[in-house]
């Protein structure tokens, strides 16, 4: 697939945790459905128990299927401990596929950016792919002390790789939902 003359319409629907971002992105699913738009991407749902939460479960938007993607108790499959939570490798990589795959959808929901994703981890990969490649509208959940660092690597269009060192310029719109 060749890159795209125009960039995505970004959207960052910015919150503190547990603010409501992951909710607010099941609306944009619903309104989109009802006029029969193609959405695709993931949502992000923490499982509570105890009042403390447990794991993250990833929700593929047009199958619906579900993964675990971090867990406090250390799984049998291969992980990575980021903060108090273990990470499923073969679940990202589910994710990133799953994103990388949305491309022809006319809405992707990426649910959320974070810390992983600053440092080139996580979904920076398919982040990447799809400023580089999608056209359609892009919403992205982040918290509020990643957000400036996530619209300035969307406004200036560099994309730094693990040593700092810049990989591609990106051109786009961003817009802000507070």
């Amino acid at each position: 697939m060749k890159p795209s003359k125009c960039a995505p319409q970004t959207v960052l629907v910015v919150g503190p945790k547990n603010s409501g971002k992951t909710t607010y992105l099941e609306t944009i699913i619903d309104r989109g459905r009802a006029r029969d738009l193609r959405i695709g991407g993931i949502v992000s749902r923490g499982q509570w128990r105890y009042q403390k939460k447990q794991e993250y479960i990833i929700q593929d938007i047009i199958t619906g299927a579900r993964r675990t993607l971090a867990s406090l108790h250390e799984p049998a499959s291969p992980s990575v401990k980021v903060g108090a939570y273990y990470l499923l490798c073969s679940t990202l990589e589910w994710t990133i596929d799953i994103l990388v795959k949305s491309i022809d959808c006319e809405v992707i929901l990426l649910d959320e950016f974070g810390p992983l994703e600053l440092h080139g981890r996580g979904y920076y990969p398919a982040l990447m792919y799809l400023l580089e490649h999608y056209t359609g509208y892009l919403f992205v959940s982040v918290r509020p002390e990643v957000a400036d660092h996530l619209k300035k690597l969307i406004l200036t269009g560099m994309a730094p790789t693990h040593n700092g060192s810049v990989v591609s310029k990106i051109s786009g719109s961003i817009h802000q939902l507070d």
